[in-house]
């Protein structure tokens, strides 16, 4: 979700992945990959494309509407890699949510 709002406003804006990069200070290449889903992005670029293509976190993140989040799994984590991949994407869901606080409360 958050991904295909930045496509939007990249596209809204016109900018090439050659402009987008300049103004983030990362390379071309790594602004393809992240657009392309090819890496994961995080809080920090998350908020650097917010403040690049001038677009509220608060609509990156789709907080306009107050609802739950939920995660549903299926089968059971009974290796130690599962139960390592469920860890960090509850570390993940922490960042977001205290990520979502301190932007609320500015």
């Amino acid at each position: 979700m958050i991904l295909k709002k930045i496509k939007q406003g990249v596209e809204k804006q016109g900018l090439t992945h050659e402009e987008l990069s300049s103004k983030m200070n990362i390379s071309r290449s790594y602004v393809s990959m992240l657009l392309s889903g090819e890496r994961t992005l995080n809080k920090e670029l998350i908020v650097l494309f917010s403040i690049v293509l001038s677009t509220p976190l608060e609509e990156l993140l789709d907080l306009t509407n107050d609802s739950d989040y939920l995660i549903q799994t299926r089968g059971e984590f009974k290796s130690r890699a599962a139960r390592s991949k469920i860890a960090k994407v509850k570390v993940q869901m922490d960042d977001y949510i205290r990520l979502k606080g301190i932007y609320m409360n500015e």
